[in-house]
């Protein structure tokens, strides 16, 4: 089994101490504490070896929420939505969005962090009186993004280009290569992601939200493609 790290994602002082002493108690190993995201994703980048579990309060006003569908591209990634209050109306939504389970502020203190991380070690999210079992398991037979494969810088922006509907020759000249260098990169690319031609390197791209299809980035204008007017 993979070792885990156990990070916090929160902008509140108090809520940092009490969970990293709760995570300490438990004799949990800490990962990354803080609020910035790329710092974030940096760290996990950097420890892909490792099951992250990573319990996170967002910060709504300072728009300090983090993108789980994102984290999971990189690595095995659990998040833990710790909310002042639940809507129960939102619980799909937050299935959507890859969270791993949902609990309050006041229910931190009654449960600890190694009794969450055990439920979801076991079943893969954390069930409770806000998500139950049920839910989670009708949602759990739907097909979920796994981690990308090790790929080169390069690779990555070739891969970015042509999920934007660019053809080998375009992607040449945004990157200034040769299109014999991207059929190159193309090629490294199908291999390591088991595809078998450009369209399915896209599709299955696409699907485990390796690429995130940005409208305004798109090689043209598709009107079911819609882009942010500036």
């Amino acid at each position: 089994m993979k070792q885990i790290l156990c990070s916090v994602f929160s902008s509140s002082v108090i809520l940092n101490s009490n969970l990293f002493n709760q995570l300490q108690k438990c004799n949990l190993e800490l990962g990354f504490i803080g609020t910035s995201e790329l710092k974030l994703t940096q760290f996990i980048k950097t420890k892909k070896e490792f099951t992250h579990v990573i319990f996170h309060h967002p910060d709504y006003i300072n728009l300090e929420l983090i993108n789980p569908m994102k984290l999971k591209i990189h690595a095995q990634v659990y998040v833990i939505l710790i909310s002042e209050s639940f809507q129960p109306t939102f619980s799909s939504l937050y299935q959507k969005f890859l969270f791993t389970g949902i609990i309050t502020t006041n229910e931190l203190n009654q449960l600890k962090p190694k009794f969450i991380i055990e439920s979801i070690l076991k079943f893969g999210y954390f069930p409770n009186n806000h998500i139950n079992q049920n839910q989670w398991a009708r949602f759990s037979k739907m097909p979920k993004p796994l981690p990308i494969p090790p790929i080169t810088e390069k690779e990555n922006t070739a891969l970015h280009h042509l999920c934007h509907g660019f053809t080998l020759t375009d992607t040449a000249d945004k990157m200034g290569v040769s299109v014999s260098r991207i059929r190159k990169l193309t090629s490294s690319l199908k291999s390591k992601c088991s595809c078998t031609d450009q369209k399915e390197l896209v599709t299955i791209s696409l699907t485990n939200n390796w690429v995130i299809l940005d409208p305004n980035q798109y090689a043209r204008k598709h009107r079911f493609l819609l882009a942010q007017e500036n």
